[in-house]
């Protein structure tokens, strides 16, 4: 069947209140990636207005090489928990500050959807058939599911590298400047949460920079095309 953008929006937002449900039925109470940890302690830490907290036992561990943040820095008496990606601790404060670690969870399921989402959209700009299908099977059954219920960037970096393919497609394709709008800012984002974002960020920008001699050449082949049937 064809799928209209109405029966899309439609699955987008039951999927959102099945992952919601999910979430509420887990009744989340203790990390369960070590990562968490200093992720969660950096978003403390800022709730209260630092970048640093305090280290314990420092006349036993002047150094900081027995903390059990193993953090990024040490700074006297005291230690960042998590820096290298400062996007991310950020914009899981107003999180955590308002529901605890539930609230941080809750930034991760909304990064799993949007993931599924930007997958869905990209799908459908191949077959409207694809739409649905993939929106579920991104949000519901493929290995990001467990992203979605855990305090790491993963999701939220997937939702924006999705959203930044889906613009710079948008304006590639179709000329549309509004893909730019929020495509390079999602690439952006996506480059912030997460070193891979890096890598990621390269391959459009490679493909945009060679495009130029590509047409270049397709148009050089389709004249030579022309004039032999012309001779």
């Amino acid at each position: 069947p064809q799928w209209s953008l109405r029966s899309l929006w439609f699955n987008a937002a039951a999927l959102g209140v099945v992952l919601l449900a999910l979430l509420s039925l887990m009744h989340p109470r203790a990390v369960v990636v070590p990562d968490e940890g200093l992720y969660l302690a950096q978003a403390d830490a800022l709730t209260k207005g630092a970048w640093a907290v305090d280290r314990d036992a420092t006349d036993v561990d002047a150094d900081g090489e027995l903390s059990r943040l193993l953090p990024e820095a040490t700074l006297g008496d005291q230690e960042v928990p998590y820096a290298r990606h400062a996007t991310y601790p950020l914009l899981l404060a107003p999180a955590f500050w308002l529901g605890d670690y539930a609230g941080t969870l809750v930034l991760s399921v909304l990064g799993l959807w949007g993931a599924a989402l930007s997958g869905a959209l990209i799908a459908r700009r191949i077959d409207s058939r694809l739409a649905i299908p993939t929106l579920w099977l991104i949000g519901a059954g493929s290995p990001l599911l467990f992203y979605g219920f855990v305090t790491m960037a993963h999701s939220l970096a997937a939702a924006a590298a999705g959203f930044a393919f889906l613009g710079l497609t948008r304006w590639l394709d179709d000329h549309r400047w509004s893909g730019l709008a929020f495509g390079i800012p999602a690439l952006l984002v996506t480059v912030l949460l997460r070193s891979e974002g890096t890598i990621f960020a390269l391959a459009p920008a490679a493909t945009v920079g060679l495009l130029p001699f590509v047409e270049t050449g397709t148009r050089g082949l389709r004249d030579e095309d022309l004039d032999g049937h012309t001779n």
